[in-house]
């Protein structure tokens, strides 16, 4: 360890390698690297560890905190008995009557002087991936992200507010040019659903569920569109009757279940713009 000490006991530090417990009682300066061997403990009554990073204004990255962790050998054993590699792990813990309690919070702030432009703007960033010409073998999930509340059965009741493993609060408060989703889903590539709602419990109400409150009006409950491309069935039920859309005759083009329904667009009969499907192919025009 290499050190300079100058008047008034104040030591300047360069790189400094830590091969056993540091307590410090006051504040620690470091001008240079510090790499510690073992576990460091942070004490603090308000912040346990407090870091300020200023930009430059240069054109690279700046990191509050960066961590990488690798994996240095493959262990052997079965799954469930290897441990787990975690970049970082939070945990708060409270007793109660508290304002908030956040694990994680990642607030991302644009205070624009100047018309600005901006590729992403996120308050936080998942990723799972998977690279490797071998077979991988999920025993439960490959996910970017897990969101989960769980109230156990000890609590006598919760009342007031809402319990949801995911709030989105999109919160525009004028009529801007793009587009707002509460929601939004890309699907590219090799993709089965866009969304699927997988029901475990007969204590579900619905599976999906779509409200209006505060006076509100909805002008489309679902809305089913394509900016290119088209969707060949708009809706399919559980015993696979669907409801079917188009501007031809669904003889011959379109198959569907028995109990499909078919809306034709563009016709100028009027006995010819609803069909119902019996058997696989045989549409019957609906008079009324």
């Amino acid at each position: 360890m290499g050190y300079t000490r100058k008047d008034r006991g104040i030591w300047v530090v360069g790189a400094m390698e830590i091969l056993d417990t540091l307590t410090v009682g006051g504040d620690f300066t470091i001008a240079g690297d510090i790499v510690i061997v073992g576990d460091m403990v942070i004490t603090s009554v308000l912040k346990g560890l407090d870091i300020d990073v200023t930009s430059a204004g240069a054109d690279t990255n700046y990191f509050g905190i960066d961590n990488d962790v690798a994996q240095g050998s493959v262990a052997s054993g079965a799954y469930l008995s290897r441990g787990n590699l975690i970049g970082a792990a939070n945990s708060v813990t409270s007793i109660g009557n508290i304002d908030a309690v956040y694990s994680t919070y990642s607030p991302s702030t644009l205070t624009m002087a100047a018309d600005t432009e901006a590729n992403q703007l996120y308050g936080g960033f998942f990723m799972s991936n998977v690279a490797g010409a071998h077979t991988l073998t999920l025993h439960d999930g490959l996910v970017g992200a897990q969101l989960a509340v769980e109230v156990a059965a000890s609590v006598t009741d919760v009342t007031g507010g809402i319990v949801a493993a995911a709030f989105m609060f999109p919160n525009v408060l004028k009529a801007i040019t793009t587009l707002v989703y509460g929601a939004y889903v890309k699907c590219t590539n090799y993709c089965d659903f866009g969304v699927s709602v997988i029901v475990e419990s007969n204590n579900i109400s619905a599976g999906l569920e779509v409200r209006t409150k505060d006076s509100a009006v909805l002008p489309i409950g679902l809305l089913i569109t394509s900016t290119s491309g088209s969707v060949t069935k708009q809706i399919e039920f559980s015993n696979g009757a669907g409801i079917f859309t188009g501007t031809g005759d669904p003889n011959g083009n379109i198959t569907g279940t028995n109990g499909s329904v078919y809306f034709r667009s563009g016709t100028a009969t009027a006995n010819t713009t609803v069909y119902a499907c019996t058997g696989a192919t045989g549409w019957a025009a609906l008079t009324g």
